[in-house]
């Protein structure tokens, strides 16, 4: 993530809770988490390939870094806005699953070999807004032609829905609820995409070192 999509990604994860407090509660944010509304755009940028030459020098720690304070802010909102209905086991596990994403996608996008740069862009490109739009598409695209939204869940409500950390993170946003097996699918997805690059990126190495 360069410069820029780190900034964009600190502003618009402080910008809910800000309004919703300059607003009063104007925003309706009632029921929402602020820790999920948090956590969506760093998820959603985190996994933004890198640019040549900004790669694995600093690795995914800078971001992970700037990350956190907002993500602590939005885990303690939960808690001061719901002390009775949410339990310090469900706030820290909700900002332990957002640090991990973050922490998993980014490593996944900074990556040095071409090839590994190639894949890790294809696996954020696909898994990421991609099966999100996926999910979109299947949900919301029958409910426009007409049809009963209970009957249309199909795919969408299982495996496709469970496996993006987009839907995971907008839903939880949404409903105040962490789905902690969707969690566990969309940290499962993250880590093996980027044990997958780091794969290619120590082969490119073994390829280029001299013996």
């Amino acid at each position: 993530m360069n410069g820029a999509a780190l900034g964009l990604a600190w502003f618009l994860s402080i910008l809910p809770a800000s309004l919703d407090a300059l607003t009063s509660g104007g925003l309706a944010l009632e029921g929402a988490s602020k820790l999920g509304l948090a956590s969506l755009p760093w998820i959603a940028l985190a996994g933004i390939p890198a640019v040549r030459g900004k790669g694995p020098a600093h690795g995914p720690w800078p971001l992970v870094f700037s990350a956190l304070p907002p993500l602590a802010l939005g885990a303690g909102l939960d808690r001061a806005s719901d002390p009775a209905g949410t339990s310090p086991f469900e706030t820290g596990a909700g900002l332990l699953v957002s640090v991990l994403l973050v922490v998993s996608w980014a490593g996944v996008a900074r990556r040095s070999a071409p090839r590994s740069r190639l894949v890790a862009g294809a696996f954020w490109f696909l898994l990421v807004p991609g099966l999100a739009a996926l999910d979109a598409a299947l949900e919301w695209v029958p409910r426009g032609a007409g049809n009963d939204p209970s009957v249309v869940a199909g795919p969408s409500g299982t495996w496709i829905g469970r496996s993006s950390a987009l839907v995971l993170v907008h839903r939880w946003s949404r409903d105040g609820y962490l789905d902690l097996w969707s969690a566990a699918i969309c940290l499962a997805i993250a880590v093996l995409a980027w044990g997958v690059v780091v794969g290619l990126d120590r082969a490119a190495e073994a390829e280029t070192t001299p013996p």
